[in-house]
């Protein structure tokens, strides 16, 4: 820690008047869009050590180390403000991985542009969070553009019950276990960025037609394979879109009856599995429905959303068994 804090510290004067900027309550807005901008047109290297400079800061743990940090500076350093940015990260989880946690930090300085200090932005945040068990709450976390329809049949208590109108996506493709003479080939699936690169290169003009195509939401992850939904001019008949020309399919969406369970924050691994266990102990206490499928997760905002403006869902196709219960 002292290495990484002698080394920022000949850099401070530099690096800390857009941070210190956007945490202040008292900066003017035409200064926290220029933060935010300077901050945003970094090279990459810069913004690497403009971040470093940010976990340092937060994380000194005397207020000598923090003195001899910011000596250079030539501005002051409210600890609470600091202090507010911790409570702020912490609020909807924290991320599963180093690169996930600095995109955190990254976009929440970036809600911080139009926001009048941390304070006011962590009060926002509790009050988000606190909403997030309404549904109400969820549509206005949900981005405005083109998103599977659906109708609500009934509120379950731990989930909520939808009829899926038809629709379509494009899905990372399978690949084949083995090849023709049976030599094992690699991974059956493409996960992560690979699989989200892959999709979002042929949503924005990597197909047959060179055709580009408005985004949707949200993104499913089903059986480990990436799925992006594809615009409503193709939900009826998929002949009508472009080929790919990758290791991507087209295919239709899960229609018909689905029982979901919406939450905040971060969708990480082991919450996803958290919440679909629980989703399907709830189907299973039902004497209405039955699973009638695998499980899977959607997310609908960009990685850059803060958790508490997050929308997430778990999902599995279910049966009814009201009619079968009403014979009985």
């Amino acid at each position: 820690m002292w290495l990484i804090t002698a080394l920022l510290v000949t850099n401070a004067a530099a690096l800390a008047p857009p941070l210190r900027t956007l945490l202040s309550r008292t900066a003017k807005p035409k200064a926290r869009e220029e933060a935010i901008t300077l901050i945003t047109e970094m090279e990459r290297a810069e913004r690497e050590e403009f971040l470093d400079y940010v976990d340092t800061v937060r994380t000194t743990p005397s207020k000598l180390a923090r003195r001899r940090l910011m000596r250079y500076a030539p501005i002051s350093w409210p600890a609470r403000d600091v202090a507010a940015l911790d409570r702020v990260l912490a609020i909807g989880g924290v991320p599963e991985d180093d690169a996930s946690k600095r995109r955190a930090v990254l976009s929440t300085l970036r809600q911080l542009a139009n926001t009048r200090g941390v304070l006011r932005l962590e009060r926002e945040a509790r009050r988000r969070a606190r909403l997030s068990a309404s549904f109400d709450e969820m549509l206005e976390r949900t981005p405005k553009i083109g998103t599977p329809a659906f109708e609500i049949v009934e509120e379950q208590g731990a989930f909520q019950v939808r009829k899926y109108d038809d629709f379509a996506v494009v899905r990372t493709a399978r690949q084949r276990d083995v090849s023709d003479d049976g030599v094992k080939l690699g991974e059956p699936k493409m996960s992560g960025a690979g699989a989200f690169q892959a999709l979002a290169g042929y949503i924005f003009g990597k197909n047959k037609r060179e055709e580009k195509m408005a985004m949707t939401t949200p993104v499913f992850t089903r059986a480990g394979q990436m799925e992006f939904v594809l615009p409503q001019d193709y939900w009826k008949d998929l002949g009508k879109a472009p080929a790919p020309v990758s290791n991507v399919e087209l295919t239709y969406g899960e229609g018909g009856l689905v029982a979901a369970s919406y939450y905040g924050g971060y969708a990480t691994k082991d919450e996803v599995s958290r919440r679909q266990a629980e989703l399907v102990e709830a189907i299973n206490a039902s004497e209405d429905y039955a699973v009638a499928g695998e499980t899977y997760s959607a997310a609908y905002n960009d990685p850059f959303t803060p958790p508490w403006r997050r929308r997430n869902e778990v999902l599995v196709a279910v049966e009814s068994s009201k009619s079968e219960n009403s014979r009985d």
